[in-house]
């Protein structure tokens, strides 16, 4: 006979054929029952009786859920109520971010949902390329750090999102505040938190989903401010070469209104140019395409070599990469001539040496006043932001 969490009573006329073991639970034997083993009590909570704990394993752990209504589980509900209050209070104090990513998933839930599932394979790439360039890993605590705090505003989030599904009803008002949704939203979840077998699943399903709509906003606010600051920077440009706007007479045709507005021919390097953080997302999306591809062809124990191949050649025809195409990334040289071959491999070549030196060579471009890695000042290139990135086709 064998209990786990779970006490044993023995009356006196109880008869064991064989041992009894409990664990994390109580004997009590009557003075006449038998037990014709070995009698082992294993306490785990050091003589406490930690019923709250075995109550909770018992109607919430088995049960595949964190909640539950029952006897000696009024801790559970307080620390997620708790838990709530804390998400209301972050709707109150960035309402604005709040309302912002749950407008992302109303307006554009496909990208959302792929957004979430780069997240999920990015995060342990990022993890082990940090690892592996060595000075990496003192960014792990604040990587692990952001991924942290931005799950928890992504369940605010979802919360929120929720919950606007009947604050829509009730028109303007205080009570279509974001912290309201968040309320509303709180309270049904916490409900589904109580399903069998479904509750631990929408706990973590929420995390990881709001945790993508949280990314992919903050990818679609970086190119809005990417776009500002390039028009800027186009401005800027055209006005010290002094170049105008002129009136152009009304035309027939698209070929004469082709011929007569011709557009200032800006200097590519004048495009701002891309920091570490966005460079490190580029490269983690093509590290997630090439470890896919080796594991597939069963090839891992060259997976560097493959991903020089892989950038080297993009380089070459594209000036970029997949990630680079999704991050918005392009890479020019500083004399504005074309990435050649010779470029491309010296570059790649140069990709080495940086990763050699416990990857300092990549780390440079966060402290460098050009944002050049080492591999860049090799082969003479620069990483730029730019809105016309292209396709590979």
């Amino acid at each position: 006979m064998v209990t786990v969490l779970g006490d044993v009573t023995l009356g006196e006329t109880a008869i064991i054929h064989g041992d009894l073991i409990t664990i994390g639970g109580h004997l009590n034997r009557a003075a006449g029952a038998v037990v014709n083993g070995n009698v082992q009590e294993i306490n785990i909570f050091g003589g406490h009786d930690m019923a709250w704990l075995k109550d909770w394993v018992r109607n919430c752990l088995l049960w595949g859920r964190p909640l539950a209504f029952g006897h000696n589980l009024g801790w559970a509900w307080s620390i997620a109520i708790g838990v709530l209050v804390a998400y209301i209070l972050i709707a109150l104090l960035f309402p604005r971010a709040v309302e912002k990513c749950a407008e992302t998933l109303e307006q554009r839930p496909g990208y959302s949902l792929l957004a979430v599932l780069l997240s999920v394979l990015i995060t342990p790439v990022l993890t082990i390329l940090l690892i592996l360039t060595g000075v990496g890993i003192i960014l792990i605590p604040f990587v692990l750090a952001g991924l942290f705090f931005g799950s928890i505003f992504g369940k605010v989030v979802m919360n929120a999102w929720l919950g606007r599904r009947f604050t829509k009803y009730f028109g303007e008002g205080p009570l279509k505040h974001v912290a309201v949704s968040t309320l509303i939203g709180g309270v049904i979840i916490l409900v589904l938190y109580t399903v069998p077998f479904l509750g631990f699943l929408l706990m973590k399903g929420l995390g990881m989903l709001g945790l993508g709509v949280v990314a992919y906003t903050l990818i679609l606010t970086m190119k809005s401010e990417r776009a500002v600051s390039l028009k800027t920077a186009q401005a800027t440009a055209a006005a010290a070469a002094g170049i105008g706007i002129t009136p152009v007479a009304p035309v027939s045709d698209q070929a004469d209104l082709a011929a007569s507005v011709v557009p200032p021919m800006l200097p590519v390097t004048s495009l701002p140019r891309a920091g570490f953080w966005i460079r490190i997302a580029a490269s983690a999306i093509d590290a997630v395409i090439i470890g896919v591809v080796a594991s597939v062809t069963h090839t891992s124990e060259i997976f560097l070599l493959l991903y020089a191949i892989y950038c080297v050649v993009l380089w070459a025809l594209k000036g970029t990469t997949i990630g680079g195409i999704v991050c918005g990334l392009k890479i020019v040289r500083l004399d504005e001539r074309k990435v050649d071959w010779t470029v491309s491999i010296v570059r790649g070549l140069g990709g080495f040496l940086s990763l050699a030196v416990a990857g300092l060579g990549f780390i440079w471009v966060a402290f460098d006043q050009e944002k050049q890695s080492w591999h860049d000042k090799i082969a003479g290139t620069i990483v730029v932001q730019s809105l016309k990135v292209g396709s590979l086709i």
